[in-house]
């Protein structure tokens, strides 16, 4: 028997007394527990690290103590080109420039030449060692793509790797100044005078004081100092992963017992699907274990791949900023945990839901659950617990992840049912009695996923915005 074929009731009869939630629930609490226990180590681990609140000024020099004076170039455009494929294919599309551009693709690296020594650069390699003095050596930051490259005609070697917690330089290549360089690193050439500061993130209103830029004055000097892209250990990262899928099985296994628990007497709009899940029990695990596989496979690859996710994230914050979910964003940055709890729950229910999955699904081919299955791949390669605070907020948006994956599953998995019921009932020659339980089936559905995608909604507005208000 297969999983598209229904179980026979004899075979899904359950005791008198339905299973608790005592050992779900437990799943859950310790997954949660362990993410919270990652967040700690990752902020005991970068409490002492060295210049995890540095800043790098690429245009503008600095008057202040410890301030590094630089020179610094872009790698050449078609040195990224040269060397993806990928990204000269989209190049060649119509408006592949445009979407480049959103995902920060056409941004390449910069080439940092600091008035620093050895011993200054040494405390902030991972790996490797420092370059040497007038040679055309580099490290390279924890974003930084390639071993080597070339800058009029000079090939520099990558010989050491920044630390993640340097989240100033993820992006970068960085070098002593020396005299051997001078012509490379010259305003005739392009390069641009600015300024480093390790500690330059707890100075930032004296570096920048907000009041002394005045109309019509030139741009005042500003940091490139992306926080958000510090980088933990990547073995705290896959404990992030470990707790995700412990707070998905205990989340998963709570929500079927509940469904079991409610079979009894369940009112007759929910009834329909109920019966379904009971009757189906193996397309109903086939749907959880294909879309969180999907989920936890492309997160542990967006893990393996930080750049890949941080281009992915780029696209996401572009869409939920300027683009078609701008109005989600700015709900969010209302402050209004209604309004923003409103707008979540429109896209969520009735763009992705209603209309995506159900309405989709009506032709038989399952359309709903193979966009669904496209929706987890992509938040996997985007929620991957790479950067610095991901933990930490997962602590608490792990529950709405629950939420929402359980109604969408749930969706994909009525999305699944439809053409399987409809081939049955023109076997059985009984079809007008599967395509009316059917549509029962997607009614109850319906119901069923905008309480969970409601609740959901709630939780997570307020959630961010009262997190947000507290400075977490």
């Amino acid at each position: 028997m297969s999983f598209s074929e229904p179980v026979p009731p004899r075979e899904t009869a359950r005791a008198r007394h339905s299973p608790g939630f005592l050992l779900p629930i437990l799943l859950l609490i310790a997954g949660l527990a362990l993410i919270g226990l990652v967040a700690g180590l990752e902020a005991h681990h970068f409490a002492d690290a060295p210049w995890t609140g540095a800043i790098f000024v690429p245009h503008g020099r600095l008057s202040a103590p410890g301030v590094i004076p630089v020179v610094s170039r872009r790698v050449p455009l078609a040195t990224v080109k040269a060397q993806s494929l990928f990204l000269r294919e989209m190049l060649a599309e119509p408006g592949g420039e445009d979407l480049a551009d959103t995902l920060d693709l056409l941004d390449t690296e910069y080439v940092i030449a600091a008035d620093s020594d050895a011993a200054t650069l040494k405390p902030l390699l991972e790996e490797g060692r420092t370059p040497v003095p007038g040679t055309p050596e580099v490290v390279a930051g924890a974003l930084a793509r390639f071993d080597q490259f070339t800058l009029d005609g000079v090939r520099f070697q990558v010989v050491g790797r920044l630390r993640g917690s340097v989240a100033s330089l993820a992006f970068t290549y960085l070098l002593p100044k020396d005299p051997a360089f001078a012509g490379i690193f010259s305003p005739g050439a392009g390069a641009l005078e600015g300024s480093l500061v390790p500690d330059g993130m707890a100075r930032l209103d004296t570096l920048f004081p907000p009041d002394e830029q005045e109309d019509g004055a030139d741009p005042l000097p500003r940091p490139v100092s992306p926080r958000a892209l510090t980088r933990p250990a990547f073995g705290l990262g896959l404990g992030v992963w470990l707790g995700l899928m412990l707070v998905a099985l205990g989340g998963a296994w709570a929500f079927r017992r509940l469904l079991t628990r409610l079979q009894p007497g369940a009112p007759r709009w929910l009834k329909p699907l109920l019966d379904d899940v009971r009757t189906w029990p193996r397309l109903y695990r086939a749907a959880h274990l294909a879309l969180y596989g999907l989920f936890f496979g492309t997160t542990l690859y967006g893990l393996c791949h930080p750049l890949l996710n941080y281009h992915i994230t780029q696209f996401l914050e572009h869409a939920f900023s300027e683009g078609s979910l701008g109005y989600i964003g700015r709900a969010y940055g209302s402050g209004s945990i209604p309004r923003a709890a409103a707008a979540t729950f429109v896209n969520n229910y009735f763009l992705q839901t209603l209309l995506l999955t159900f309405v989709a699904s009506i032709p038989p081919v399952a359309f709903g659950f193979i966009k669904t299955g496209f929706s987890f791949a992509l938040a996997g390669l985007a929620m991957a617990p790479i950067w610095m605070g991901t933990a930490a907020h997962l602590t608490y948006h792990a529950i709405t992840m629950i939420l929402e994956f359980e109604a969408y599953i749930l969706a994909s998995f009525i999305a699944l049912l439809w053409p399987l019921r409809l081939i049955r009932g023109v076997r059985r020659q009984c079809l007008h009695a599967e395509v009316l339980h059917g549509l029962k089936t997607f009614g109850s559905g319906a119901l069923v996923t905008a309480i969970l995608l409601a609740i959901a909604a709630t939780y997570e507005a307020a959630t961010l915005i009262l997190f947000r208000m507290g400075g977490m």
